[in-house]
C-alpha cells in the first residue's frame, strides 16, 4: 500500500482518507509493516491498511491479534479473556487459534497432496524396486547357462557380479536421470503457482537419488549373489 500511494517516498507521518468513511477524515500514517499473507499465504500480498478500535469503527465480528513472548499459549488466551471480561461481562471470544494452527489450517490441501504424493511416492520406490529384482532374477535365470560357460572358463565371482551390476546400473542411472529431470520440471512448475515455494536444492535431489540407489542396491544383491552361486556343471545341463 505505501509503496502503490506514495511510492519510495518516506510515508510516516503523512494522511490517508477514504471515500466510503462517512466524515472522510484523515487518518495519519504512524507505521508501516512488511508484505504479509494477511488472507491467503497462496496469493501474492495484497494492500492493506490496519486501524486501532479507537481510531476506527470496528467491523461485525473483529479480529485481535496479540503478540506474546509466553510458551504458555493457554496462559495466554485465558489472560485475554480475563481482560476483555473486566471491560465488558461476557463479551464473546470465539476462534481462538495460535498464528502457527491458521496456517497449518489454510495449507491444508497442500498438506493432503503432499501426504498423497509421498505415498505415491513410496509406491512407485517399492514397485521400482519388485521390477527392479524381477528384471535381474529373470536375466539371471536366462543367462544360467552363459554364466556357467563363464566360470568354467575361468571368470571370477566378482566378475559375474559385476556382470549383473552393470545391467541394473544402467537400468538405475537412466530411470534417475529422467526422474530428476521430471523433478525439477515440476518444480519449476509449482513456484511458479505455489507463492513461498524454495528454489531447487540439489541435496535433496542427491538424498533422493541416494535412497533410490540404496534400494536398487538391495533389489539387486539376491540376484547377483544367485549369479555368483551358479555351479557350473548344473548350470551346463540347465538347457
Amino acid at each position: 500500500m505505501a509503496l502503490r500511494l506514495f511510492g519510495n517516498a518516506n510515508p510516516l507521518g503523512r494522511s490517508i482518507r477514504f471515500t466510503n468513511d462517512k466524515d472522510a477524515r484523515p487518518f495519519e500514517i504512524i507505521g508501516v509493516v512488511a508484505d504479509s499473507h494477511y488472507y491467503d499465504v497462496r496469493t501474492a500480498p495484497e494492500p492493506a491498511v490496519w486501524f486501532t478500535f479507537q481510531d476506527y469503527a470496528a467491523p461485525y465480528m473483529p479480529t485481535l491479534h496479540v503478540r506474546t513472548g509466553r510458551a504458555d499459549t493457554a496462559a495466554m488466551v485465558a489472560a485475554v479473556r480475563h481482560e476483555l471480561d473486566m471491560l465488558d461481562k461476557g463479551f464473546p471470544v470465539f476462534n481462538v487459534k495460535t498464528l502457527e494452527v491458521r496456517i497449518e489450517e489454510s495449507l491444508a490441501r497442500e498438506r493432503i497432496l503432499a501426504n498423497l504424493s509421498g505415498a505415491i511416492g513410496i509406491l512407485a520406490l517399492s514397485l521400482a524396486v519388485v521390477g527392479l529384482y524381477g528384471i535381474l532374477a529373470y536375466s539371471v535365470s536366462r543367462r544360467t547357462c552363459e554364466i556357467g560357460v563363464r566360470m568354467a572358463l575361468g571368470s571370477s565371482a566378482r566378475l559375474v557380479l559385476w556382470m549383473v551390476a552393470r545391467e541394473a546400473l544402467l537400468l538405475i542411472g537412466v530411470g534417475s536421470l529422467g526422474g530428476i529431470t521430471l523433478s525439477v520440471a515440476g518444480w519449476r512448475l509449482l513456484s511458479e503457482r505455489v507463492s513461498g515455494v524454495s528454489p531447487i536444492d540439489a541435496q535433496v535431489l542427491i538424498v533422493c537419488a541416494a535412497i533410490m540407489l540404496i534400494f536398487a542396491a538391495a533389489a539387486i544383491s539376491i540376484p547377483a549373489i544367485r549369479a555368483c552361486r551358479i555351479d557350473p556343471l548344473m548350470a551346463l545341463r540347465h538347457e
